[in-house]
């Protein structure tokens, strides 16, 4: 039992006695594996960020079922398919509900330069339907009722500051978008 522990703390001080030796590699070794530590956890930080973004709006519907296009690429840029499968599934005895959900993308006008440059993503939902768990959209329903009215999320891109700096200002801002046909409309925001 001595001879076995004393055979073990030789073999510590040999090992401590070649990294000290051999200081600069040592030290270049520790240097190394730290770095490459810190890229990993960098790297499964933005992975993990990157994924709680992209899942957020599907995180966030009330549905126990969500149909999608099996030639969308991502939920955000989904390709549209007939309501029929939506009739089909109402049609089952365990279906409540069955609400469409439009997820598009158009250009918003940007005042401060006044041209059509910043994409932003655009979500319709029926509103005698609670489709979205988002906060705020409960709130106002009665709002997005009415025509010209969009609800605008808080944390958007900095781009879009000047809209919500003047949201908290005055309680209501307007934005304009590039329409269907072309034309500029002009939205007001919530």
């Amino acid at each position: 039992m001595i001879r076995c522990l004393v055979n073990e703390l030789r073999k510590i001080l040999i090992a401590w006695l070649q990294l000290r030796y051999q200081r600069n590699q040592t030290i270049a070794g520790t240097v190394g594996i730290l770095c490459i530590t810190f890229l990993i956890f960098m790297q499964l930080g933005l992975r993990n960020a990157f994924l709680e973004g992209a899942l957020q709006l599907t995180l966030n519907l009330n549905a126990d079922i969500v149909l999608v296009s099996s030639l969308s690429s991502t939920v955000l840029q989904p390709v549209s398919f007939s309501s029929r499968p939506l009739h089909q599934a109402l049609a089952l005895k365990n279906v409540e509900s069955v609400a469409p959900l439009y997820i598009s993308s158009t250009q918003w006008y940007d005042r401060n330069q006044s041209v059509y440059r910043i994409r932003v993503n655009v979500i319709g939902a029926p509103t005698n339907i609670q489709t979205l768990n988002l906060p705020g959209v409960k709130e106002n329903l009665d709002k997005l009722n009415r025509q010209k009215f969009v609800l605008f999320d808080r944390n958007a891109r900095n781009e879009f500051n000047p809209i919500i700096s003047e949201f908290k200002e005055k309680g209501e801002s307007s934005a304009e978008v590039l329409g269907t046909t072309g034309s500029l409309q002009k939205l007001r925001v919530a």
